[in-house]
């Protein structure tokens, strides 16, 4: 699997670097070959501030893992985490999202079976009571 890890380094890391300056790509290269991963690719940015944005191929579990040693080194902060998906993922994601959305309803939604279900709707004006089918559209500001 393909992970996006962004983030931005602290204020103490970049001192430490400029006091010292090494490969941030090695040392990264050299986690992720330790967890498990390999490094895809590694690209310094400065939009949000000086930090980096890494490529790596790995399961989820070495790349929390390895995510999680490198933000406990205090070097990182507004750290990301994001799954990348190729397009023959995506394509088999939508597939099975097709296949399983009738399953699920969100909190309030009416669940959908054959049955009609009834309700009695209480109007100010007694005269006006009604039974409504189940997702009848009711005007409720009378």
């Amino acid at each position: 699997m393909l992970f996006c890890l962004t983030a931005n380094y602290t204020p103490q890391a970049l001192n430490a670097m400029r006091e010292k300056p090494a490969s941030r790509r090695a040392a990264a290269e050299q986690l992720l070959t330790a967890a498990g991963g390999k490094l895809v690719e590694f690209y310094f940015t400065i939009a949000e501030g000086p930090g980096a944005h890494v490529i790596l191929d790995a399961d989820g579990d070495t790349a929390a893992a390895m995510t999680s040693t490198a933000v406990a080194s205090g070097a990182f902060q507004n750290v990301r985490m994001i799954r990348l998906f190729s397009e023959d993922e995506a394509t088999a994601v939508r597939e099975k999202r097709a296949k399983i959305q009738a399953t699920y309803k969100a909190p309030g939604q009416w669940i959908n079976d054959r049955r009609a279900i009834r309700c009695r709707v209480i109007h100010a004006n007694p005269t006006e009571q009604k039974t409504h089918k189940q997702g009848a559209n009711l005007d409720w500001r009378r």
